[in-house]
């Protein structure tokens, strides 16, 4: 039997339903999140915060109603079209939204959904898979392209059922039998469609011919992702020397303007995820004299010293909770073994095989003056980054040769705006090496 090839146009969204061919299923079960992000999900309102739409096609009469009761519920949405013959169409429920998924660590959508009806010629197209039902999401990539998420309702037979793929439409399947009431709930959507930065609308919709779906108790659900608090961190020693054999290394916490380091809970602080702080001793006061107040807490140094290698510029991340939110901050040290002290002659120039970096004044307002040394020709490659880790500006990128040379930071960023006051690293890689040091903009 020759195969029969359908195109709903649903002309007042601009969405489209493609031709089937043979895919597999994504499985589209999950476990619900938290929390309501819809309106009138339950149509116990009718259809406020919905806008019917009808995409009428060649024929027949397609609606859009609230319906007192369908056991159990009631308030049920109903879409439904009834003598069309071949011509196809739609009747839709759309309701705008505005999720920022960054906000949601999870956000699931959940109802209940009812085919009761749906007729269709014979051959191919929507006879070995019908869709009475479909809940339809739309959404925005972080470049701004408008996409789609199509969750089908099926039921029925065949090996032709499934639309063929598209690249602004995500398919996720889900089979339910005629005329029984199924409980529906999606995996995380931010799995299922990893481009979505924004949902932007959910469309509840039936299309066909002759049809008649059933949904209720629509949720959009997401609890809340915790804001992490950054936090600034200074750890000391600025050299930690695996060889030393002292009891604790010092960590001083700072937080931004509306929390206070006294509400941070000691036992939650860890290093690097693996080294818990110790409880006692800790202490808070202005340790960089920069007006706020740090929490100075102890980390046994002996593990942390087994956890860290060598390097001029090994990471070192603080996190816990103030409060009820988590905190984070990372620091840059330098780790030796056995410990290096770099030489210098009399005149105060770098000796054979010693690299040099000052920063004066530190802290600093409005510039402060890098002062390098090198020892022998090489490429240089001076850098300003936030505590984040995040490069705000190359002030130097060039071959020098053996010897001192000065350059200045005027507290500007690649794009020319003024950074904030706070802590930032000045970074200095000579080949291999590389160097970095705090140093902390007062404005």
């Amino acid at each position: 039997m020759k195969r029969q090839r359908l195109l709903i146009v649903l002309s007042a969204f601009g969405l489209l339903l493609f031709g089937f061919s043979q895919l597999g299923t994504r499985e589209c079960f999950g476990a619900s999140c938290e929390g309501n992000l819809l309106v009138n999900g339950d149509f116990s309102a009718g259809l406020a915060g919905w806008t019917p739409r009808i995409d009428q096609g060649c024929g027949g009469t397609r609606t859009v109603e609230v319906i007192p009761e369908d056991s159990p519920y009631q308030n049920v949405l109903v879409l439904k079209s009834v003598g069309a013959g071949g011509c196809g169409g739609g009747s839709h429920a759309y309701q705008d939204l505005a999720i920022n998924l960054s906000n949601y660590e999870c956000v699931t959508v959940s109802a209940s959904v009812k085919a009761v009806e749906a007729t269709v010629g014979a051959g191919c197209g929507w006879t070995g898979v019908e869709y009475p039902a479909l809940l339809v999401f739309y959404y925005l990539t972080a470049s701004g392209e408008q996409k789609y998420l199509y969750i089908a309702f099926y039921y029925g037979g065949g090996t032709c059922g499934y639309p063929e793929p598209h690249w602004d439409i995500t398919w996720l399947f889900c089979p339910v039998s005629q005329g029984v009431w199924h409980e529906f709930t999606s995996p995380n959507l931010k799995e299922v469609i990893p481009d979505a930065v924004t949902i932007t609308g959910l469309q509840a919709s039936a299309c066909g011919w002759d049809y008649e779906g059933r949904i209720d108790n629509i949720t959009v659900s997401g609890p809340s992702a915790p804001v992490v608090v950054a936090a600034t961190i200074d750890f000391d020693p600025n050299t930690l020397n695996l060889k030393s054999h002292g009891r604790w290394v010092t960590s001083y916490i700072e937080l931004p303007q509306g929390y206070n380091v006294a509400d941070i809970d000691i036992a939650s602080v860890m290093l690097n995820g693996s080294i818990h702080a110790e409880e006692r001793p800790s202490s808070i006061g202005d340790y960089d004299d920069d007006g706020r107040p740090d929490l100075m807490v102890k980390v046994d140094r002996s593990a942390v010293g087994a956890i860290l290698t060598t390097g001029q510029n090994v990471q070192i991340t603080v996190t816990g909770n103030v409060g009820s939110q988590p905190f984070s901050g990372t620091d840059y040290i330098r780790v030796i073994n056995p410990p290096v002290i770099p030489p210098k002659n009399d005149s105060g120039t770098s000796a054979a095989g010693a690299i040099t970096l000052e920063l004066r004044p530190n802290p600093f307002n409005p510039s402060v003056e890098i002062a390098y040394g090198v020892p022998e020709p090489t490429r240089v490659i001076v850098q300003i980054l936030s505590v984040d880790g995040r490069l705000v500006k190359t002030l130097e990128d060039a071959e020098r040769s053996g010897g001192l040379y000065t350059i200045m930071w005027d507290g500007r960023d690649s794009a020319g705006r003024d950074v904030s006051s706070g802590l930032y690293f000045c970074r200095l890689v000579v080949g291999s090496e590389v160097i970095t040091k705090k140093l902390t903009i007062l404005r």
